[in-house]
């Protein structure tokens, strides 16, 4: 017989694949700026993106040593394929814990699952030492390929809001600005933004103005409205009277792609002063003025001015201690005439000038809006500082003549001679400067009921 060789096959069991596994969220990176990276979302700013792969973590599979971890892509219901290069498992270093994967911008953009609008979805393979493989779960979140901002738009109309409302200009009452912002037929702008940016004078910086406005589908392919509340005007740089508010806006898509719009072309004139009064004169010559005569002036303001209504009506306090009224009956205007003041007995006043206006019915506006409040004249500014107007509505002093005294030779009281050349008569005069001005006093004989100027 031949002599038989014994030998011994040993098999080892390598057939069991790695434990099933889940694959969580997706993060997309934008190194600029890393708030536009948008979840979900692959947009114009990103430029990778990582996940993080679990490896073994029971810490029980030592088969996984030298093998690796491959990252899968496909079109949302597509059949995956790989993402990127394979990352060789340290199982010693790995195990128990999740590995970070990234993906660079290249490589993603280079799988054929990516195209505008593709929802694409990730996994990953793990395979063990011995090339036997489970595949992942698919990741949490699904990308949306997104990389293409909206139609640029100009920004509609600025208009202020709230207390008396003045079409391009912000005054003193106004409490918000209605910004409108037309929108382009894109649907992918529903659950963006509308950033409403605002700024005084050309050369500053648009600012953020109000909160930002998510967008809905009733505001695509339509004009939205966005009310701003005063106080972020307020805020901006330089913000003061005689400058203009200008608007742009900001809009981003919902994948967090931005498009600045187009300045408005309406600017928002600010005007937050109240009208007053500058100055007040006449035309009259300086002198004195007596009871039946008319006093014409005039009361300028230091701005252009309108009233409220048809009825507007005005009470003028004179220091003369009279005063008249009238109604405002013209629409813009920068001067207020009086011409109805005549002189009445009891009037005076050693300085003419305006104590005060009072409008009775009715409201002083400026252009802008605001409502005149003080009604007195500027300080300095006066009738009386301009003029020396004398109001004298006041008679002499009444009198009586103690004694009449003939003159020359052959005097006899209560006589009148032919020898008699004159009277004397003392006439006592009150304390009153008006007398010394132009003032006269004439005599009168008295003979029975009649009387006749003497001299």
């Amino acid at each position: 017989f031949d002599t038989y060789t014994e030998t011994f096959l040993y098999i080892t069991d390598n057939d069991n694949p790695p434990a099933d596994f889940a694959v969580g969220g997706v993060t997309t990176v934008a190194t600029e700026n890393a708030a536009k990276s948008v979840k979900q979302y692959w947009n114009s700013y990103n430029d990778s993106l990582w996940l993080k792969i679990p490896i073994d973590k029971t810490e029980t599979n030592p088969e996984l040593n030298n093998g690796s971890v491959q990252l899968l892509a496909k079109v949302s219901g597509g059949t995956y394929t790989t993402l990127g290069d394979a990352v060789t498992i340290v199982w010693s270093a790995m195990k128990g814990d999740s590995v970070r994967i990234s993906v660079d911008e290249a490589t993603f953009e280079a799988h054929a699952a990516y195209d505008i609008n593709n929802k694409v979805v990730i996994s990953a393979r793990i395979i063990d030492q011995y090339s036997n493989s489970t595949d992942g779960t698919q990741s949490v979140d699904t990308l949306t390929i997104d990389t293409t901002s909206t139609i640029i738009q100009v920004v509609g109309t600025a208009v202020a809001t709230g207390g008396t409302a003045v079409s391009t200009y912000w005054n003193g009452t106004n409490t918000a600005m209605d910004v409108t912002v037309p929108l382009y037929n894109d649907a992918t702008l529903v659950g963006g933004t509308i950033q409403v940016q605002a700024k005084v004078t050309p050369g500053n910086t648009f600012a953020n103005v109000g909160a930002a406005h998510t967008i809905v589908g009733a505001n695509v392919n339509d004009n939205t409205i966005i009310s701003i509340d005063s106080s972020y005007y307020r805020a901006l740089a330089d913000f003061g009277d005689g400058l203009s508010i200008y608007h742009t806006a900001l809009v981003t898509d919902a994948a967090g792609n931005e498009k600045l719009f187009n300045t408005s072309n309406t600017t928002v004139l600010i005007d937050t002063t109240r009208p007053t009064f500058a100055s007040a004169t006449s035309a009259l010559a300086n002198g004195y003025y007596m009871i039946g005569d008319t006093i014409t002036f005039s009361a300028t303001f230091d701005d252009s001015v309108a009233r409220s209504d048809v009825g507007t009506a005005w009470t003028a306090y004179l220091n003369s201690g009279n005063s008249i009224t009238g109604l405002i009956v013209t629409g813009n205007m920068l001067t207020l005439d009086f011409t109805d003041y005549i002189v009445e007995a009891g009037d005076a006043s050693p300085d003419f000038a305006i104590d005060s206006l009072v409008i009775s019915e009715g409201l002083i506006r400026d252009l802008a809006g605001n409502s005149m409040k003080v009604f007195t004249i500027t300080s300095g500014s006066n009738i009386s500082d301009s003029k020396d107007i004398y109001i004298d509505g006041n008679a002499p002093a009444t009198f009586a003549l103690d004694s009449v005294t003939t003159v020359v030779d052959s005097v006899y009281p209560g006589y009148w001679n032919s020898i008699n050349s004159g009277i004397t008569v003392p006439v006592g005069l009150a304390s009153d400067t008006t007398l010394t001005y132009g003032g006269s006093i004439q005599m009168v004989g008295i003979v029975g009921t009649d009387s006749t100027n003497i001299g």
